[in-house]
């Protein structure tokens, strides 16, 4: 059975068997006489709300394993392949973790545990459900000759995977699937100024009020680049940091802004920090 469908139907049994011991429950009370109020109407309600929407996403699961795959588009087929792979990338470094386990168990002490056995078992059998869940897209993708794919970094911008701007190792990037397919002029028509402007020549660049407006639903405090200037109180303050914060070649001062400590570069600016809570 494909993991998804297997997950969702299993939560579609859990909620069932949860609203189903709530009636059970209110059932006994009554019968005991006891009054309480609308205590099990409110938790019965709860628990069919939950089961209602378990139920909706198995539909749903059950819909998307029924297509045709060569009906889907690029996206589309990226999606569930990317959430397939992720998900089998995590389970290989859970493995991995109770393998390094095990072996330290047997050298400590000649044996495995019998928990952790059955761990590593479950995360092998795991892991070879979830690949097998993306080898029939990854079949589509080679079927199609393949399409171009693009990363995104992490509050930054859309790239070609083999743009200089990326470091390896070091910057955090992603596939995303709903750029899959795209070509140069419907990746800027679509992402505007999250585009790369290395990758994609006509892409937009973003002017002061939209990194503003994108930092700030980011959670990002407005003081940084041009606008993070320190002010003469704020100087004073990096004599006043506490110095168990500092770490080698940074400086930290408090913004007035947003109340943090963010780090300051060597022209005396802020440099990007989330606005303190």
């Amino acid at each position: 059975m494909d993991p998804r469908l297997e997950q969702a139907t299993e939560r579609a049994e859990q909620a069932a068997q949860k609203t189903a011991d709530w009636k059970k429950g209110q059932a006994a009370a009554e019968e005991r006489g006891e009054t309480r109020g609308t205590y099990y109407a409110d938790h019965i309600g709860t628990a069919q709300l939950a089961e209602a929407k378990a139920a909706a996403e198995l539909r749903e699961i059950k819909g998307k394993l029924a297509l045709d795959l060569t009906d889907l588009t690029a996206a589309e087929i990226d999606a569930e392949l990317f959430e397939a792979m992720e998900t089998a990338q995590r389970t290989e470094q859970y493995l991995a973790t109770r393998l390094k386990q095990a072996d330290k168990a047997l050298k400590l002490n000649g044996e495995i545990p019998e928990w952790l056995t059955e761990q590593i078992a479950a995360d092998e059998a795991k892991l070879d459900k979830w690949t097998a869940a993306g080898d029939k897209y990854e079949a589509e993708y080679a079927r199609r000759g393949g399409w171009q794919r693009y990363l995104l970094v992490g509050g930054g911008h859309l790239h070609y995977g083999n743009c200089f701007t990326l470091t390896p190792g070091r910057t955090y990037a992603s596939l995303i699937a709903e750029a899959s397919g795209l070509d140069a002029d419907q990746v800027v028509g679509k992402f505007g100024t999250t585009a790369c402007t290395h990758c994609f020549a006509d892409a937009p660049v973003a002017g002061d009020a939209d990194k503003l407006k994108a930092a700030r639903e980011a959670g990002y405090c407005e003081r940084f680049g041009d606008k993070g200037y320190l002010t003469g109180e704020e100087m004073d303050w990096m004599d006043k940091a506490d110095p168990s914060w500092a770490r080698k070649y940074h400086v930290y001062a408090r913004c007035s802004t947003c109340g943090n400590w963010p780090s300051v570069t060597t022209t005396n600016k802020f440099r990007k920090h989330k606005a303190a809570e």
